[in-house]
């Protein structure tokens, strides 16, 4: 806890007391730490796609013709309501981890905040909404975690020992190739819990990916039970408050990983800052459609020598290279409630 004045730090230590711990610290005492591990689950989302797909069209080889049967009517349709289909399609498949290794750097968790050599800027609500194209206030998200594994073993169809017996269940998290396989393959489930199986490898590999690789928290099964209201949460709400913990985490400088929805953060990157987009042409999109499906990603480099450029670009940076209006003069045309009256929590259980 930082109660003084700090090289590198602020003039007066009680403004930013964990300045200590974090890594623009580190660096300022003449250290280093490599790009970190920015955690994705692209595997999951690509399996996600083919699912989605094979939902559509059910081919019937006898009459070699497209059909769908009534269950995948019905999983169809309750994927599609919930508002959150869309996701696995959004998600990069390359994410710039030297970039967002220097935007990390510039995080203060005391303050929620990026501090830019001009000030302060942040990721705020209607950047959710119009990045990811989904809601940002609704009913709570609780990640509650009581019972949450006797949701998921119907889910599988296996006991709680099984679970563990099996390595299904390990570090608080499920195995999201055990829920596709599970829910998608094993024609004895039901459509609504084959759906919610779906659902919630969704939210695991695209909104709230932890630094598993390949598992999905249980915690999100009971908002997914009740389809009439899946689409009335505010899931965005919660994906920026996941992702505001997983950068004050990040930022510290014995942490050499990243998690949370890594599109967002660098889809944001872009929208600002036009100096670290892809040196490519954006895609052309609808009007109404997610705006980071506008940037067309490439495959970089994860090296020092990357990091270090982008270190130094962004200490020169000045207001004026800023894009401060980039959803339009009136963002609220499109999402009227764009002001956070109350706190963004985290409320997460693991």
């Amino acid at each position: 806890m930082v109660t003084k004045n700090m090289p590198g730090g602020p003039a007066d230590g009680s403004v930013i007391p964990s300045f200590a711990a974090h890594v623009a610290s580190y660096i300022w005492d003449g250290k280093e730490r490599d790009v970190l591990v920015c955690h994705t689950q692209s595997s999951a989302c690509e399996k996600l796609k083919n699912w989605c797909k094979a939902i559509v069209h059910v081919v019937d080889e006898s009459e070699d013709e497209e059909l769908s049967s009534e269950d995948d009517i019905e999983i169809r349709t309750t994927v599609v309501n919930s508002g959150l289909c869309h996701l696995p399609n959004l998600m990069y498949k390359h994410i710039d981890a030297p970039l967002l290794s220097v935007f990390v750097e510039t995080w203060q968790p005391d303050t929620n905040t990026f501090h830019m050599p001009f000030g302060e800027m942040t990721i705020i609500l209607h950047d959710v909404a119009f990045i990811l194209g989904f809601p940002i206030e609704g009913n709570m998200v609780s990640g509650t975690s009581d019972n949450a594994l006797t949701r998921i073993c119907g889910l599988l169809g296996v006991t709680e020992t099984d679970l563990v017996e099996k390595n299904l269940y390990i570090g608080g998290g499920i195995h999201c190739y055990s829920i596709i396989k599970a829910c998608r393959d094993e024609d004895d489930r039901a459509p609504e819990t084959r759906a919610i199986g779906f659902l919630l490898v969704t939210l695991g590999s695209t909104l709230f990916v932890d630094k598993s690789g390949s598992r999905v928290q249980p915690t999100n099964i009971f908002e997914l039970v009740d389809f009439e209201i899946v689409r009335c949460y505010a899931w965005g709400t919660a994906t920026l408050a996941y992702l505001y913990r997983q950068l004050g985490v990040a930022n510290r400088n014995g942490c050499m990983a990243l998690s949370g929805c890594m599109m967002l953060l660098q889809a944001w990157i872009y929208e600002y800052f036009p100096c670290f987009r892809p040196h490519r042409e954006r895609l052309v999109i609808l009007p109404n459609a997610p705006r980071a499906a506008q940037w067309d990603v490439l495959c970089e480099l994860k090296s020092m020598e990357r990091l270090y450029s982008f270190r130094a670009r962004l200490d020169s940076l000045t207001a004026d290279e800023v894009i401060w209006l980039p959803y339009g003069q009136q963002p609220y045309e499109a999402h009227l409630r764009t002001l956070m009256t109350g706190f963004i929590s985290h409320h997460w259980c693991y």
